[in-house]
Parts: structure tokens; C-alpha cells; sequence
């Protein structure tokens, strides 16, 4: 018997071995549907175990992808880890019409980050690093003449389905903000990857869990275990450094220490977790993921400088605040092109 946690089996969707409790009792045999409520139920339970005998198929998969990996790709895989050759024909998404990228590159970018980190099994170096890379260099490399053309700071989001717009509109502002504070381009570079991949750990969760509006303490804390989730997943299978993995488990942290997973508090928290904590909370605001309700971006921008130095590093809120105009009062319906 080997010991095993609900944040490794939240990497499954359908269990592939038999997992059991103290004393040999089976909890739930091998092909069971893992579902929220099953999380759920196994939260409570001291020690889970799983057989043996079944860890040496499991350990033979790592093997066979890792032997994939080293396989040269095919040209036309190749190519499919770039933006640029993305296909998006007959794509229905909302656009946003103030945004400072041009209406096709809304919708690539859309497209192509979703179909990089749509499936689980393939958040791999080999799968998935190409491809988000692929996006950073983009945000970095040519939009940047952008961001300085830009007024008002909800020029650089898209709109629409949450799922495939977040990560990229924390990683266009995180850089917009990194440049604004003078960083780097070695640093804006690693802090792009690491907005990208900041929520991935989600990917991992029920989607019960992560797109449920109100959820119960048992579920609250079932869904903020995906910070620690995004780390192991960044760091252990994705190869990436602990400077870009920390921004996965920093970045619901509070500047006070009240946030989460492990209640740090000012310095403790790495500058790129203070810097993308900023940015992902002003988006999660405009997309209504919060107990606020705003209706412009200025509502959104009043609510975190009422929230001040309690939750954000001071001199990061106010650069981000200021670092275009401050008066867009611009509804947030009126964005979208018709």
C-alpha cells in the first residue's frame, strides 16, 4: 500500500487504481468517477491508500511520455505551437472593441490558449510549454508598442468567456505593470509565463468546484487548493524554476497575511505574486468572480484602493492604479463589438 493525498487524485477525473482507508477498507474501487462531492467525502478521511500492485502501470506512463517527448515532432505539430498558425474560422466570441489588439488577434489568442491548456493529460514540457511560450513571446515582443498607446487599462483585456481570457489579461497587464515599475526584460519574460500558468491549477479541480458562484466552506477549501496544485503542477511537470511556480501559490495571498494557502504577509510574498496579485484581482472584479459588483473599470479600481494595503503591497496598487488613466467609465456592455 502506498499513501497517496486528495490533491494528487484531484489529477484525475476517473480514479485508474483502488484507493483505500486504514485497515485495507476500500474507499473507492479503480474506474470510479471522481466527483465533487467524492473530494468531498475524502477530505475528512485521515490516510488514503492506494495498491501496489497497480503502481507499476501507473509508473510506466510517465515513461511512455517521456519517451514521446524526446521523439522528434512531425513539421506540422511544430507549427501548432505557435500563435501565429492557429486556425479560428467561424469562431463565435464576444470581442472587445476598445482593446488596443487588433479584433483577429483577440480571437487567436482566445482560441490558442484554450486549446493549449484544454487538456489535462497534456501539461507537459514537450505539449504545453511551446505553445504558452508561443503567447508570452507575443505579448512581450509585439504588443508591447501597444500597452504605450493605450489610455485606459481595459484596453488591454478581452472579453467573454472567462476560461479563455483571464490568464491572458493578467499576463497583458502584469506586463504593462512590470514595465511601468522598470523591470527587466529578463524579469517581465518570466513574469508573462507565470501569469499565464498562475491559474492552472484549476484545470486540475471539478469544474463544479471552479465555476460554482457560491460555494460552501468544504468547497471553498477544496477550490484553494488549486494555488498548491498550480505550483506542483509548474514545478514538478512543467520543469519550470520555484520563481515562476511561486506565483501559482502566492498569488491569493494578502498583503496583511489573511489570504491564502499559507497566510503570508508583506515581503514574504515573492515581488512577481505581489505584482500579479494586483492584476488578477482587477480582472477577476470586471468579470464578477467577486462580492463586488462593478460596472466599469473606475468602480473596479475605487474598490481595491478601499482595500488598500490590506490585501495589495502599496506601492504596486498605486502604480497599477495610475499607470493609465484613471477616470474609464466606459460600461462594460458597451465594449463589446456588435
Amino acid at each position: 500500500m502506498q499513501q497517496i493525498t486528495v490533491e494528487e487524485l484531484i489529477n484525475y477525473k476517473i480514479l485508474p487504481f483502488n484507493i483505500y482507508t486504514k485497515g485495507d477498507k476500500l474507499l473507492f474501487p479503480e474506474g470510479e468517477v471522481l466527483t465533487p462531492g467524492k473530494f468531498l467525502q475524502l477530505r475528512h478521511i485521515d490516510v488514503i491508500y492506494r495498491k501496489l500492485e497497480k503502481e507499476k502501470s501507473e509508473k510506466d506512463k510517465p515513461t511512455e511520455s517521456k519517451e514521446k517527448e524526446n521523439t522528434p515532432q512531425p513539421k506540422n505539430e511544430q507549427s501548432a505551437s505557435t500563435i501565429d498558425t492557429i486556425e479560428f474560422k467561424n469562431v463565435v466570441t464576444q470581442i472587445n472593441k476598445f482593446c488596443a489588439i487588433p479584433t483577429n488577434e483577440q480571437i487567436k489568442l482566445k482560441v490558442f490558449y484554450e486549446k493549449s491548456v484544454g487538456d489535462i493529460s497534456k501539461i507537459n514540457q514537450s505539449e504545453l510549454l511551446p505553445k504558452i511560450k508561443s503567447i508570452r513571446d507575443k505579448i512581450q515582443n509585439e504588443y508591447s508598442a501597444l500597452f504605450d498607446k493605450a489610455i485606459y487599462s481595459s484596453e488591454l483585456r478581452l472579453i467573454g468567456e472567462y476560461d479563455k481570457c483571464h490568464a491572458i489579461n493578467v499576463a497583458m497587464l502584469t506586463a504593462a505593470l512590470s514595465r511601468k515599475l522598470g523591470k527587466s526584460e529578463e524579469f517581465i519574460s518570466d513574469i508573462i509565463l507565470a501569469a499565464l500558468l498562475h491559474d492552472i491549477g484549476k484545470i486540475c479541480l471539478p469544474t463544479a468546484i471552479t465555476s460554482k458562484p457560491a460555494a460552501t466552506i468544504q468547497e471553498q477549501k477544496l477550490y484553494q487548493m488549486h494555488t498548491k496544485i498550480g505550483y506542483n503542477v509548474i514545478k514538478n511537470r512543467l520543469k519550470l524554476s520555484d520563481k515562476i511556480a511561486r506565483v501559482a501559490l502566492e498569488h491569493h495571498e494578502h498583503n496583511d497575511g489573511t489570504g491564502y494557502p499559507s497566510g503570508k504577509s508583506g515581503d514574504f510574498i515573492s515581488l512577481e505574486g505581489q505584482i500579479i496579485s494586483v492584476c488578477n484581482y482587477f480582472d477577476n472584479l470586471i468579470f464578477g468572480k467577486t462580492n463586488h459588483k462593478i460596472y466599469n473599470a473606475k468602480e473596479a479600481l475605487k474598490v481595491m484602493l478601499e482595500m488598500g494595503s490590506k490585501n495589495f503591497a502599496i506601492d504596486i496598487l498605486y502604480s497599477f492604479i495610475y499607470m493609465y488613466n484613471y477616470d474609464d467609465t466606459r460600461p462594460f456592455d458597451e465594449m463589446i463589438l456588435s
